[in-house]
């Protein structure tokens, strides 16, 4: 037996797991042994607003993107199969890649999922410069986010996270958080308070008289974040544990 050019001595080999490897090309005796469509997957693009799950029990039909409730919608109807599966869900606002395979490909899907397998996925998150202005202001990360990230972070409820990589790209949009920064220290002491209640969202003292700054600042800081894991909202947790709690977009490359 021959699986992409070697032969195979080991007891046990699982062809389509490939003991680590995707396998294409199989022979046995010399002769080529056709697989059967377990390695057809699909590959979508979700729009934002799009629930990240394949409902068959309601899909009728194909849906344009703007039309679709979820992504069993957005499959053409000649790949549609009730035994689709989706490999890493992802949030209804989330946009980005999904990718989908038939009952026979869930050994694929153990490939790209399982972290032992080392498959990256890339996040473009664009954060907020909502971090409160005696804070600071600006993004919220913390200087040596990076690095944190790269030695693996703990979440707010303990787990811990594999090593990852957090690239910061070029800001987008003209950041004021330092003229608005320059205007709050020109406050009171009292008036700095009221401003940083109201900016956390208390009604009562938005509705309060006195100084007024911009309630926020219209630019974002882009940040690449690869991971191999798929833990529940770790992009969001992650940067959280290093300041970026406002994440204003998320997508999936």
């Amino acid at each position: 037996v021959v699986v992409n050019g070697d032969v195979v001595r080991e007891q046990g080999w699982q062809v389509f797991l490939g003991n680590g490897v995707v396998c294409d090309r199989v022979e046995i005796r010399g002769e080529a042994v056709p697989i059967a469509q377990a390695h057809r997957l699909f590959v979508l693009h979700k729009p934002a607003g799009v629930l990240g799950v394949l409902d068959r029990q309601t899909r009728t039909c194909f849906c344009p993107g703007d039309e679709a409730a979820h992504l069993a919608d957005l499959v053409p109807d000649q790949y549609w199969s009730n035994d689709l599966s989706m490999y890493g869900r992802l949030d209804k606002p989330t946009t980005g890649l999904c990718i989908l395979g038939r009952r026979e490909c869930a050994g694929i899907g153990s490939l790209l999922l399982h972290p032992s397998h080392h498959v990256h996925k890339d996040y473009l998150v664009d954060l907020a410069h909502n971090n409160p202005l005696c804070n600071g202001g600006g993004d919220g990360l913390s200087a040596n986010a990076c690095f944190r990230i790269e030695g693996g972070v703990n979440l707010a409820d303990g787990t811990a996270c594999e090593p990852a990589t957090l690239q910061v790209l070029p800001a987008l949009g003209r950041c004021t958080c330092a003229e608005r920064l320059g205007a709050f220290q020109l406050l009171s002491v009292t008036e700095q308070a009221a401003h940083t209640l109201a900016a956390r969202g208390s009604a009562a003292e938005q509705s309060r008289p006195g100084p007024r700054l911009e309630d926020s600042c219209l630019a974002y800081t882009p940040v690449r974040l690869t991971i191999r894991e798929g833990k529940f909202h770790q992009v969001k947790r992650m940067l959280a544990q290093v300041g970026g709690y406002g994440v204003h977009r998320l997508h999936r490359e």
